[in-house]
């Protein structure tokens, strides 16, 4: 079964690579999904994957790219969903990674 994650990244996270940083390892873990700047200055996404890609996922969001300082990482929903449900959240990016 897929797992999913929701996530918002605070922190100097923007104007440092960080989307495309997050995308990049995110497709190295085969993850699918996306990534976006929020208006108040932090990055936001979606990811689903296998269990152990998504814990791995979450140390790389905690990393971040070398130019940013991740302050921290809030998880919303992180839990085991169906293959449907996965394509309902993801809609037309169910095959890929994107950035936003």
């Amino acid at each position: 079964m897929p797992f999913l994650l929701e996530y918002k990244v605070f922190g100097l996270v923007q104007g440092v690579s960080f989307r495309d940083f997050t995308q990049r390892k995110a497709r190295e873990l085969s993850l699918r999904g996306w990534v976006k700047n929020d208006r108040a200055g932090h990055v936001e996404g979606t990811a689903v994957g296998q269990k152990q890609a998504i814990e791995t996922f979450k140390s790389h969001l905690a990393q971040g790219p070398r130019l940013a300082k991740v302050d921290e990482v809030r998880v919303g929903r992180e839990e085991e969903v169906s293959p449907e449900e996965a394509q309902k959240i993801l809609g037309s990016r169910f095959g890929g990674f994107e950035v936003r």
